[in-house]
């Protein structure tokens, strides 16, 4: 059975926890989550030091509502699979571009880990959102072949009446390969 409460203990361990350096910044993602799973859980923030074990500063748990986000995770370890995400107005969002000109951010290129790099908008202009995924390089051998990717989206992202959400799994076959996972249109 699921338990919100041991549910926070695990993000507060995720965010307070020691972690080697290629998962740098993985924190800002659990955060995200962390926020998440409060404000849709009912927990009064100001109750949460109570709880056992929480070493999380309640000031920094905000729900961030964004328009759009986007979740890219794989399954093989020691991998670089890069995300991209191509806005309305053609500008692309990727590792070696990380900001736009309509307020498109990507978290941190994990080249060494399970992701998940990160794409939010704060506020869409209409149009379609293009989702893609380049297997850059997988850094050692591995018996189980290719990797799996996981796709979440979500729209208007921490809306508790308007959130949409999608989740898609894509098996990549070969090292180079950029391949659609989805379109996201905002009308």
């Amino acid at each position: 059975r699921a338990s919100p409460k041991r549910a926070l203990l695990l993000f507060d361990q995720s965010i307070t926890g020691k972690w080697a350096s290629r998962f740098d910044e993985i924190e800002l993602v659990t955060l995200m989550e962390l926020a998440h799973a409060v404000e849709f859980n009912g927990f009064n923030i100001p109750d949460l030091p109570a709880k056992p074990g929480l070493k999380t500063p309640t000031n920094i748990i905000k729900l961030f509502k964004v328009d759009l986000r986007i979740s890219l995770a794989w399954d093989t370890d020691d991998t670089d699979v890069d995300l991209h995400v191509i806005e309305p107005t053609n500008e692309e969002c990727y590792y070696s571009h990380k900001n736009t000109h309509i307020g498109g951010r990507l978290s941190r290129d994990f080249t060494q880990g399970l992701g998940p790099e990160e794409y939010i908008l704060k506020k869409a202009v209409p149009g379609t959102y293009t989702i893609k995924a380049k297997y850059f390089a997988n850094h050692k051998q591995s018996l189980t072949g290719a990797t799996t990717l996981l796709v979440s989206i979500f729209k208007k992202y921490g809306d508790k009446v308007h959130e949409e959400k999608k989740f898609v799994s894509v098996r990549l076959s070969g090292n180079q390969e950029l391949l659609e996972i989805a379109k996201v249109v905002f009308p």
